[in-house]
Parts: C-alpha cells; sequence; structure tokens
C-alpha cells in the first residue's frame, strides 16, 4: 500500500516542484532583464536563430495552410452559392487560431530542440559551472537573451505566417478555383478588421504568451539533468513533448 501511494504521488510531486522551479525561473529571469545591463551581441544572436533562420519553416507552413483551407473552403461554400466568402474565412481563421497555433508549434520544434540540446550539453560538459566560476550569473546569460529573442521574434513571425496563408488562400481561390476577386478581397477586409478580429481574441492572444514560456520551461530540467552522455537526449526527448 505504501509503495501504491508513493507510486502515486511521484508524479505529482515532480510537477509541482517543476512548477515551482519555473516560478522561480521567471522571478530570476524579469529580475535580470530589469537589473542587468542586456547582453546586446547574445540577444541578437538568438533573434537571427530564434526569428530570422525560422522564416522559411513559417512560411512554408503557413502558405500550404492558407492553400490548403481555401480549398476545402470553396468546395463547401460553393454548394451554396457563397464562394466569394471563402477569404473571409481563410483569413479570420489564419488570424486567431491557425497561425499563432502553428508558428508555435514550428517554433517549438526548432528552436526547442536547440536550446534544449545546447542548455543540456552545457550542463552535461560542465560550461554553466564555469560560467559561474567566472562569476557570470548563467539566468542572465543563457535564459534572458533567449526569452527577450522570444518576445519579439514571435509575434513577426505570426505575421508572416497570417500574410504568407492569406496570399495563397487568395491564389488558389482566385486563379484555380475561378473565385471572383474583388468580392474575395471586399469580404475578407470586411471580416478581417481589426476591431472584429480583436473582439474575438486577438490574433495568438491565447497561443503566443504560452510560447513564450519556451526559454523559461526547457532550463529548470537542463539545469539538474544528470552528468550522463546520454541525459541530454532523455532530456531532449522530455523537454519536446512537453512543449508540443
Amino acid at each position: 500500500m505504501v509503495r501504491f501511494f508513493s507510486a502515486l504521488g511521484a508524479p505529482l510531486l515532480a510537477l509541482f516542484q517543476y512548477l515551482g522551479e519555473l516560478i522561480l525561473l521567471a522571478g530570476d529571469t524579469f529580475r535580470s532583464i530589469f537589473t542587468h545591463r542586456l547582453r546586446w551581441k547574445l540577444f541578437l544572436n538568438q533573434v537571427v536563430e530564434i526569428g530570422l533562420l525560422s522564416q522559411v519553416l513559417v512560411i512554408i507552413t503557413g502558405g500550404f495552410t492558407g492553400a490548403v483551407f481555401s480549398a476545402q473552403a470553396f468546395f463547401q461554400f460553393n454548394k451554396l452559392g457563397m464562394g466569394s466568402a471563402v477569404g473571409a474565412v481563410v483569413s479570420v481563421s489564419l488570424c486567431r487560431e491557425l497561425a499563432p497555433v502553428l508558428t508555435a508549434l514550428m517554433v517549438a520544434g526548432r528552436v526547442g530542440a536547440a536550446m534544449s540540446a545546447e542548455i543540456g550539453t552545457m550542463k552535461v560538459t560542465e560550461q554553466i559551472d564555469a560560467l559561474r566560476a567566472l562569476a557570470v550569473y548563467p539566468i542572465d546569460y543563457l535564459v534572458v537573451p533567449r526569452t527577450l529573442a522570444m518576445i519579439v521574434s514571435m509575434p513577426l513571425l505570426v505575421a508572416e505566417c497570417i500574410a504568407f496563408g492569406i496570399v495563397a488562400g487568395y491564389f488558389v481561390a482566385v486563379y484555380l478555383l475561378d473565385v471572383n476577386g474583388p468580392y474575395y478581397v471586399a469580404n475578407m477586409v470586411r471580416w478581417t478588421r481589426p476591431q472584429a478580429t480583436l473582439d474575438h481574441g486577438g490574433p495568438g492572444r491565447r497561443q503566443i504568451p504560452i510560447r513564450l514560456r519556451d526559454p523559461l520551461g526547457l532550463c529548470p530540467r537542463h539545469k539538474k539533468s544528470p552528468r550522463r552522455a546520454n541525459a541530454v537526449q532523455l532530456s531532449l526527448n522530455g523537454i519536446l513533448i512537453f512543449r508540443l
């Protein structure tokens, strides 16, 4: 019976321990942002890594999503004589849900894996201990640049995904499915006005803040990961599943 309750409570205690470490790390991170000098070189390097190098993946994802969604919406709406309403459906869906969610998944899969591997390797090879020995605060050196780069890059990547999704949807609907172009654009603009979009949650209001925790969420596990060669692989698998 004791073993049963121990096995039942161990995952719950591990979850609360992880949440506590995450809260403490977030507090240290935001305190370092406002009290320490920003390392601009590291910050710009992370902006390039997170934002610039993720553009191709985001563009491909947004473009194909808009194209496929436009075609499928047309096949159903055309039966009701509402083919010109496809533009509104595609643009509103991309702005509210699809673009933020898909961009978050792509960035989590690509950048999250890179961050996890890098920090896990630094922990195993004792580079984080070397930073402390050199009087360099690891949070200030590793976490703050990644957090700020994520805050800057994610809204831009979401906007890029929305733009290419709408353009791909327009191309498929107008040039391949013979939808009336002016009516397509008019309906799209009418139902994608900023106020109409923000009244229903806005573009990614629920998804973007979730992705901003990526630099914070992957650090507590790697800071205490075992010093073994396979520790990076095990920690990487766990963190990717948790992020997705």
